[in-house]
């Protein structure tokens, strides 16, 4: 399956490099398909690294529950993609 939208690049739309240092920061040292896609609009990208930042550490969820939620609603849903991403996070649980 291809993307309809290109992934963002640096070199096909600089950004604020603050901006993306902290997205790299957040997950891991690499930015994810997501944030390549949300980079397109600078203030979305910042508002939803803020967000996600928010669940990922400040939400008292342990991780199983965390990622059990993410799935079921992933699944009810039809989000394949989140489910594919986040079940094996689950397992590791």
């Amino acid at each position: 399956m291809s993307a309809r939208v290109e992934p963002w690049s640096a070199q096909l739309a600089p950004r604020d490099p603050a901006l993306v240092s902290a997205i790299e920061a957040r997950r891991g040292g690499a930015l994810l398909n997501l944030d390549r896609m949300l980079l397109w609009s600078e203030p979305l990208a910042r508002g939803w690294n803020v967000y996600l930042g928010a669940l990922r550490r400040e939400i008292s969820l342990p991780p199983f529950l965390r990622e059990l939620a993410i799935c079921v609603v992933a699944r009810l849903t039809g989000a394949d993609y989140e489910f594919h991403h986040h079940a094996p996070e689950l397992k590791r649980a």
